[in-house]
Parts: structure tokens; sequence; C-alpha cells
């Protein structure tokens, strides 16, 4: 019996041994190049591939710009009686024009611009007390279009702005 017991321990110790061996050869063969886990691949493919991760970062791009607009159009639409509750940040380009809605109001932190009129009058200066009729928009005073028609700021060199109200860019 004792030959049995010993017997046994030994083709169990030879399985194992076995076993360990097998798991060395796998993990060798798996850290090989070209093997599962480490490929080996063509020049043409590694280009392709990066090809379609440039284009996801455009779409990725594209998809970010879609997404502030829709933030910035919420809130817009968030009005509380008289107008949003919070001034927007809004960057224009130059040759660009800002133009605001009935109420809408207009403070140029960064950059310049001239008055853009209407009919019946320019941007109201609150903090003068004037009517800008014509010529650049002072930095940090608060305008106001008393009306909905496309009175605003044409931008001449890039700026930024804080609005409260509806606007365009156009």
């Amino acid at each position: 019996m004792d030959k049995k017991i010993i017997a046994t321990f030994g083709v169990l110790a030879i399985t194992i041994a076995i076993a360990i061996s097998n798991i060395g050869v796998v993990k060798a063969e798996e850290s090989q190049p070209g093997g599962s886990t480490d490929p080996v691949v063509t020049k043409s493919y590694v280009d392709r591939e990066i090809a379609k991760a440039k284009a996801n970062g455009e779409m990725v791009d594209l998809l970010n710009k879609e997404v502030n607009d829709l933030k910035r159009e919420i809130s817009r639409l968030k009005v509380d009686g008289a107008g949003n509750d919070i001034y927007e940040v809004v960057y224009v380009e130059p040759g660009q024009k800002l133009i605001g809605g009935q109420g809408t109001e207009i403070i140029l932190r960064a950059g310049q611009g001239t008055a853009v009129v209407a009919e019946r009058g320019g941007l109201q200066d609150v903090t003068e007390g004037v009517d800008i009729s014509q010529g650049f928009i002072p930095k940090y005073h608060l305008l106001i279009t008393p009306r909905d028609d496309g009175r605003g700021v044409l931008v001449t060199k890039r700026a930024t702005f804080m609005v409260r109200g509806e606007y365009s860019i156009k």
C-alpha cells in the first residue's frame, strides 16, 4: 500500500511539473512577436488605422461643436421674463457681426468692433447714457439693443463679449 501512495504522489508530481512547464511555454509564445498578443502587422495597416483615428478625431471635434451649439441654444431658451438669467461669453471673429435681439445686453470685453445701427438708431450705451450710432464700441460698457431690427456690433479685431439675451452671429 505504501508503494501505491508513493506511485500516486509520483504521478501527481510529474503531472504538476508538466503543467508548470506548459504554462511557461504558453507565456513564452504569447510574448513573442507574431504571437496572439503581439501580432506582426504591415505598414499599410498601421497607416490605415492612424487615418481612421484622425477621422474619428475630426468627428469628435464636430460633435463637440454641435454639443456647444446645443448648450448655447438651451441657455437661450431658459427665459425668465425679461431674458436669460446669466451672461454668456461669446467669441466673434473679425468680419462677423454679433446681432442682438430686443433688450439684449452686450458688453465688449476684448477686441474691437463698430456699431451696427438701424434706421431708428444705434445701440444704447447705458454706461455713458448715450446712443452709439457710429464708430467704435467702448470696452466694458453695458450696451442694449432696444429693438430686434439688426443692431449689434461688427467685429474688426477678434472680440470677446458678455451677452445676455437673444443674439446671432452673422
